[in-house]
C-alpha cells in the first residue's frame, strides 16, 4: 500500500471522528438553545397619535415627532413606531399628503420601521357622494391618495414587513424580540368583510405569534375612570371585536380617532385579558401640541407603561410657552403603569 493510501485511510478515520463529535456538539447546542429561548426584558413602541391638523397647518410639529424618534431611537431602545391614522385632514388635499409623506420619510432615512393605518380623514367620501355611508376598503378606487403616498412597496423595503391585503390598505409586520417576535396587524379604518377574512387567515397562519391590532377606531376613551372594562366604540368595531376575541394571540389593541386617552382590558373568548388603549390629542391646542407616546411592554416586571410627552414643546423657548405648553402630560390617562403579566401571556401563546 502506498504512503498516500495509508495517509488517506488515516485521514478518513480522523474525519469520521470529527464528524461524530461535531454532530454531537451541534445536537447538544440546538437542544440547549431551544431550552433557553427568552423574551427581552422589554419592548419599546413609539406611538404617533392623529396627525391630521399638523399635516394641514403645522408640519413642523409633526416633523418634531419623527425627528425626535430618529434622534433618540438608540438611547430609548425604540423597537417600532405605530401611527394610529388620520394622517391628513382632507384626503383630497395633495399638499397635506406630500407633507405627511416627507415627515414619515425621516423614519425611513433613519432605518426605523413603522406601521401606519388609514383614518376616516384619510379616505375621500366624495368618491361615493355621501359621507354618512360606511366607506369600506373594498369600495375605493384608484383616485384615493393613501395608496399613492403609502403604497405597499414603501413598507416592503422594511425588514419588519410581513405582507399586505390585496387592496393594499392593510398590512402586517413583525417586531423582533430576542428569540421570539410580535406581530402588528395594521387594519383599515373600515375593513370590509373580505379584509376581515384576510385578517383571519393571517391570524390563523401566525396563531403562535403574540399580536397587536393597530386600528384608527376601536375603543372610545372614558373621561375620568380608567379602571374596569374599556368601551368598544360602536357597531362596526363591536363586529370586529367579536372576530378578534376568538384569536387568543391578540394581547393588545391600539387606536386613536377620539380626542382623549384611555386604557384597560376586555376578556377574550378564552378568558384572557386583552390590553386596549387609545390616544388622540387633535382637539387640544395646536391640534395636539406635538404630544406623542412611548409605550413600554415591560416583560420583566409584568407592566405596560405609558409616557406622554411633546418634542415640539421641548423645543420651544421658555419665554414663548403658554400655560398649555407642557412637556409631559402627567395625569392618570397619559402617564400610567398597568399591571399585565406579559411573559406568562406570551409563553401561553407561543407554546
Amino acid at each position: 500500500m502506498s504512503f498516500r493510501n495509508k495517509n488517506s485511510n488515516k485521514y478518513l478515520c480522523i474525519f469520521a471522528i470529527l464528524v461524530f463529535f461535531t454532530s454531537q456538539f451541534f445536537r447538544v447546542t440546538q437542544i440547549t438553545y431551544a431550552e433557553t429561548k427568552e423574551w427581552p426584558s422589554d419592548i419599546v413602541l413609539a406611538v404617533l397619535p392623529d396627525t391630521q391638523l399638523y399635516s394641514k397647518y403645522s408640519p413642523e410639529i409633526f416633523e418634531s415627532q419623527t425627528s425626535w424618534i430618529a434622534e433618540n431611537q438608540a438611547s430609548e431602545n425604540i423597537d417600532f413606531v405605530l401611527h394610529v391614522g388620520d394622517i391628513v385632514n382632507e384626503a383630497y388635499n395633495i399638499s397635506q399628503w406630500e407633507s405627511a409623506s416627507n415627515v414619515m420619510e425621516i423614519l425611513e432615512e433613519a432605518k426605523i420601521n413603522y406601521a401606519i393605518v388609514t383614518g376616516n380623514h384619510d379616505v375621500d367620501y366624495s368618491r361615493i357622494g355621501v359621507e354618512d355611508v360606511a366607506y369600506y376598503d373594498d369600495m375605493r378606487n384608484e383616485l384615493e391618495n393613501y395608496p399613492k403616498y403609502f403604497p405597499v412597496e414603501r413598507f416592503a423595503s422594511m425588514s419588519t414587513f410581513g405582507g399586505s391585503s390585496p387592496n393594499g390598505y392593510n398590512t402586517y409586520h413583525f417586531i423582533a424580540a430576542e428569540d421570539y417576535q410580535i406581530m402588528v396587524l395594521a387594519l383599515d379604518w373600515l375593513p370590509s368583510d373580505e379584509t376581515l377574512d384576510w385578517a383571519q387567515d393571517i391570524l390563523k397562519q401566525y396563531s403562535k405569534t403574540p399580536t397587536i391590532i393597530l386600528k384608527h377606531d376601536f375603543i372610545r376613551p372614558r373621561k375620568n375612570d380608567h379602571s374596569g372594562e374599556v368601551q368598544i366604540s360602536g357597531e362596526e368595531t363591536q363586529k370586529q371585536w367579536e372576530i378578534f376575541k376568538e384569536y387568543n394571540q391578540i394581547f393588545m389593541t391600539l387606536n386613536g380617532h377620539f380626542t382623549g386617552s384611555d386604557y384597560g382590558t376586555l376578556k377574550n373568548a378564552y378568558g384572557n385579558d386583552v390590553f386596549m388603549t387609545s390616544v388622540d390629542f387633535q382637539g387640544k391646542v395646536r391640534g395636539g401640541n406635538g404630544w406623542m407616546r412611548l409605550m413600554t411592554l415591560d416583560i420583566e416586571n409584568s407592566r405596560i407603561n405609558g409616557t406622554t410627552f411633546s418634542p415640539y414643546v421641548m423645543s420651544l423657548p421658555l419665554e414663548e410657552r403658554e400655560a398649555e405648553d407642557l412637556e409631559y402630560l402627567e395625569d392618570e390617562a397619559n402617564q400610567f403603569s398597568f399591571p399585565f403579566d406579559l411573559k406568562t401571556r406570551f409563553e401561553q401563546i407561543s407554546n
